[in-house]
């Protein structure tokens, strides 16, 4: 309930209650007069008065609709509620409703007084208030909610997302901490390291007329004697693995 508070001297004063808020009528007052303004000046440029009442009355009730969908937004908020403020919530209700039901059925009225004949519109252009109004409701609502959320601060530890976040590297922690840690042998450097020098010795060589310990043959024919590169001479025969063995290479 509004209050309206007179001075009569001498510190008396004199209360005057009325249904609503002071802002409530300002946007009672915003939403009628922008469609008055809307309706005029459809109705110079066309000089439809039937457009003229549908373009007004749209824009009285989506404004409407919007003031009054935050209102009951804001009404469905209280939750500490007494037996008085209880009776006062109803009445309040009470009026928006009776205030949404009643706009829409005089715009559906005066649009359908004033139009051509025609299904869509008489029928169909009648109904273009009351569904603006109606999602402008709904839309008034939900932006009355998403602002009361973006007010209330959250802390960053408390919020759902820092939580799960944390559930999650705890988690990975913990795995972490059961796994079997395996040692991995270090891999020594390679080096480079050079071949041992093979050496024949005199006693290595195949004795003479014996060409090697499998049977082959022996080369007769007579060759300089040739000296390997450390200096020892490799006897003038040279001995031939038989060529029935394939695969297998001269051997000096």
């Amino acid at each position: 309930m509004g209050r309206y508070v007179k001075e009569r001297g001498e510190g008396a004063q004199t209360y005057y209650w009325y249904p609503g808020q002071k802002v409530d009528w300002v946007h009672a007052g915003i939403a009628v007069g922008s469609g008055l303004i809307a309706a005029a000046a459809i109705r110079v440029a066309t000089g439809s008065t039937m457009w003229a009442a549908a373009v007004g009355f749209s824009v009285s009730a989506g404004l409407a609709g919007t003031y009054l969908g935050r209102r009951d937004a804001r009404a469905l908020a209280i939750t500490n509620v007494n037996r008085l403020s209880g009776i006062v919530l109803l009445v309040m209700a009470f009026v928006r409703a009776l205030a949404k039901g009643s706009g829409a059925a005089l715009a559906a009225i005066v649009i359908a007084r004033t139009a051509t004949p025609g299904f869509w519109t008489e029928w169909a252009l009648p109904l273009v208030p009351a569904v603006i109004g109606a999602v402008a409701h709904h839309l008034g609502m939900f932006y009355e909610n998403l602002e009361k959320v973006s007010q209330v601060q959250v802390k960053a530890s408390e919020s759902e997302m820092a939580k799960s976040a944390a559930e999650r590297r705890a988690a990975r922690e913990a795995a972490a901490a059961k796994a079997p840690t395996e040692q991995i042998p270090a891999v020594p450097e390679r080096q480079d390291v050079a071949p041992p020098a093979v050496t024949a010795s005199p006693s290595a060589a195949a004795p003479q007329g014996v060409a090697a310990s499998l049977p082959g043959e022996v080369d007769e024919r007579p060759e300089p004697t040739a000296f390997r590169s450390e200096g020892v001479p490799t006897s003038g025969r040279r001995a031939v693995f038989s060529r029935r063995r394939p695969g297998l290479s001269e051997v000096y």
